[in-house]
């Protein structure tokens, strides 16, 4: 356990203590975040963690115990060798005194013990003090991760039809999970389509892909999974791409979200991608969705492409924040 630190000012941090926490940690963190937890969901993934990947969870509390900011400092096997994530949030009217700066020193300390050459702490862009902070404490942006959101009702559903006929006649075929009968089997094909595709995400080279147990913990198990919520585009038994889009609720921003969206190389360069999109679009359409979230690292020019197309309002976004260790 972490030792508690007594402020001036009456403040203290310590190890957060789950379920106990939960729904404060939830409320400072939602805060700062366009794709919120529940405190379900947050309690499954944090059981679920995987015992031999290091975290910490911090969080600062108040002469009354009230918790007043959290963070969250953690690596997983798939990361390069070396490299943690960090995220520390502060309520806004604690900011400044301090804790924010307590949280991150600990947090590094923490990692550093567990063999860290270098932490990754993510500042959503729309908060302007968090750049000035971590760049106080050593941190320099190393990538940025664009928020983009579409109203639904802007997509002409008659374009939809006529993207899909032409891939239809192109022999392409059209299944959902769901159709397919969403087994182990399907979702294993899932996943196996989602780690080739990974590949060419630009930042898959420092965090690594999901292996299956962690795909199965980020996406069947999470709440927003539907296999309805899947498409598959193949060729005769051949998957050529694929497309996941879940609801999302209570976000201010929007109400579906979307988690992965990939095309296999050589079924490239046809606008398969923008078909798997429209049929998402679709589906939120048909399930009461008006708007989606999805996220696309700012040096993914491809898709970045296919989302502008499709209309995506580009809004704030999240900065990678890196600082590097001397070990």
């Amino acid at each position: 356990m972490t030792a508690p630190l007594t402020s001036r000012d009456g403040w203290s941090v310590r190890e957060a203590r789950i379920p106990e926490d939960s729904e404060a940690v939830c409320a400072v963190s939602n805060l700062y975040d366009s794709d919120p937890l529940s405190v379900a969901e947050f309690e499954r993934l944090h059981a679920t963690w995987p015992e031999e990947d290091p975290r910490l969870r911090l969080v600062a509390v108040d002469g009354d115990g009230t918790v007043m900011a959290a963070s969250h400092c953690r690596r997983r096997a798939s990361m390069v060798p070396g490299l943690f994530s960090l995220s520390v949030n502060v309520l806004p009217t604690w900011c400044r005194k301090g804790i924010g700066s307590e949280l991150l020193r600990r947090s590094e300390a923490f990692a550093l013990s567990n063999g860290a050459t270098k932490v990754t702490a993510f500042v959503p862009d729309e908060y302007p003090s968090g750049r000035p902070f971590t760049e106080s404490h050593g941190y320099r942006e190393t990538r940025r991760l664009f928020e983009s959101v579409l109203s639904v009702a802007s997509v002409d559903d008659s374009e939809t039809e006529r993207t899909v006929a032409r891939a239809i006649a192109d022999g392409l075929t059209f299944q959902t999970l769901a159709d397919l009968g969403d087994t182990e089997a399907e979702r294993r094909r899932l996943h196996a389509v989602t780690v080739e595709c990974d590949l060419d995400e630009p930042a898959t080279a420092e965090y690594g892909g999901l292996e299956w147990g962690d795909y199965c913990r980020s996406v069947f198990e999470a709440e927003w999974y539907r296999p309805e919520g899947v498409f598959v585009a193949k060729r005769g038994d051949e998957w050529a791409g694929v497309h996941v889009i879940g609801p999302m609720t209570g976000s201010p921003v929007a109400d579906m979200t979307t988690d992965f969206t990939g095309v296999r190389r050589p079924f490239r360069g046809k606008g398969l991608a923008t078909v798997l999109k429209r049929l998402g679009v679709r589906y939120a359409l048909h399930t009461g969705g008006t708007r989606i979230l999805t996220h696309n690292d700012s040096t993914n020019v491809p898709m970045l492409a296919v989302n502008q197309k499709l209309g995506f309002v580009a809004r704030s976004g999240l900065l990678f924040m890196t600082k590097e260790f001397e070990v």
